[in-house]
């Protein structure tokens, strides 16, 4: 299920649950605003890839649709979905969508789709300063009233503007329970080092796995992400990621390890003492984003492909085709797709999408063919702001890491007014953009050493990047 008009969010179980409430734009929810899980493929989802929560991605969210060009800054407030029966498209339930400034949507309303009637409702809260989903709230309609079922929500702790603690907690029978935790170091340039992953077990947090981030060579993204498991007493080496390749968007902007996006590299499993080759997986991009990424496995001393996704997206960079493919007999058989054809506006709204998926019942009349499944309509188009568009007013901002003074290079001649502002949303500093000046340099030398969030407010719009000040 894809999301076209996706924002970014924050963590894996509560992206899977936010299935579950966007259940309209449920083409493959996969990680909304901004701000974080990694969107995975279908067959990266499935894979039983050596390293069970995938290392690099902890320190490196994989995102690989996140380089489409068509995140939206125009959202539908409602949305009519349909299924696929023998007598054609039949009326399923409608969506009512409300959405924050950054587009980042704050309710979900759905009732049935010939009566009206309230069905159910989702609600989400973000993280002011890291735009990330902190609370999600499930509820019912019984007995003409919103009855809430269950929630998810995440506790941050902020030391030094940096996160050093995240705790996962689930509300059940009234009150809010913990379940997971994660700490955080970080080295001298603001990079995480070390993530610790703890699970609530009798009232006690008991350490489970541990990420460890090297920088080898002045890097300015990891070499090589090795995960430990605790064995009760000392810490073991499970498994590890080693030659990383990361996306070209995440050696644009370092700054912000919860952006960056791993695209390739080389599993390895801890064995009898010695690292023992188990898969390696490559990324091909085309220009407008599409792109095949493949597994290989280690067989006979040498890499031997596997399987693959091949994902395609149309010339307005939204998702139209998504197989998963085993190579068998020299050739590649397909084993999993979904195709999507849109409708769009004049505005390049989409207003339709058709659904299909590829019939993989070998006793079906339909094998191998791709079959209508479900048809999803738009409408009430409303503009916010394409929070993952980080920064389009300003082209250029540099140096960063940043240590006396910052560069904006504005790529319109608008003007506006800068604020940089502490990772729990303190305003620190605050500046006036000239329109007449393309490019100007503010002092940032009064602020304490840490990372931050640099907004710039022009032309009705705002824009963020992080900055490291050293």
């Amino acid at each position: 299920m894809e999301n076209y008009y996706k924002k970014d969010e924050a963590r894996d179980y509560l992206q899977k649950i936010l299935v579950l409430g966007f259940l309209f734009l449920a083409l493959a929810l996969t990680s909304l605003a901004q701000g974080k899980k990694p969107a995975v493929t279908h067959q990266s989802a499935k894979k039983a890839a050596p390293l069970k929560k995938d290392a690099a991605q902890r320190v490196g969210l994989s995102n690989l649709s996140s380089r489409r060009t068509g995140d939206p800054a125009r959202l539908p407030v409602n949305v009519q979905t349909y299924s696929w029966g023998s007598n054609g498209w039949n009326a399923s339930y409608k969506s009512t969508y409300t959405y924050n400034a950054n587009g980042q949507v704050t309710q979900l309303i759905t009732t049935d789709g010939s009566s009206n009637t309230n069905q159910t409702k989702t609600t989400f809260a973000y993280d002011p300063a890291t735009k990330q989903l902190t609370e999600y709230m499930f509820y019912y309609w019984e007995n003409g009233a919103w009855a809430l079922q269950y929630g998810n929500k995440h506790v941050l702790t902020i030391t030094n503007n940096r996160v050093t603690q995240e705790i996962y907690q689930s509300y059940e029978e009234g009150t809010w329970k913990n379940l997971e935790k994660e700490t955080y170091a970080y080295n001298s340039a603001g990079k995480p080092v070390e993530i610790v992953y703890y699970e609530m077990v009798d009232g006690s947090w008991v350490p489970e796995d541990k990420t460890l981030a090297e920088y080898a060579g002045g890097s300015a993204l990891p070499t090589t992400v090795t995960e430990q498991e605790y064995n009760g007493t000392t810490w073991v080496n499970d498994e590890r990621e080693i030659n990383i390749v990361w996306d070209d968007a995440s050696k644009l902007s370092t700054t912000n390890w919860r952006d960056w996006n791993d695209i390739g590299g080389e599993y390895q499993e801890f064995v009898e003492g010695a690292w023992v080759n188990v898969d390696k997986r490559a990324t091909v991009f085309q220009e407008n984003g599409s792109y095949i990424e493949t597994w290989s496995e280690w067989v006979n001393n040498a890499w031997v492909a596997s399987d693959r996704d091949v994902v395609v997206f149309d010339a307005k960079g939204n998702e139209i085709s998504n197989q998963s493919e085993e190579w068998e007999n020299n050739a590649w058989v397909i084993t999993w797709g979904m195709k999507f054809q849109h409708t769009y506006n004049t505005t390049n709204d989409i207003t339709e999408t058709i659904v299909q998926r590829y019939d993989t019942d070998e006793s079906s009349s339909t094998y191998k063919t791709y079959q209508n499944s479900e048809r999803y309509v738009y409408s009430n188009f409303q503009t916010v702001l394409a929070a993952r568009k980080e920064l389009e007013l300003a082209h250029v901002v540099y140096p960063n890491p940043v240590q006396d003074r910052i560069t904006i290079k504005l790529d319109n001649t608008a003007g506006g007014t800068l604020h940089v502002l502490s990772l729990t949303g303190q305003k620190m500093l605050s500046a006036q953009l000239n329109k007449t000046v393309a490019s100007q340099e503010i002092q940032v030398d009064q602020l304490p050493a840490g990372n931050y969030i640099l907004q710039i407010h022009s032309g009705g719009n705002v824009r963020t990047k992080k900055i490291v000040k050293l």
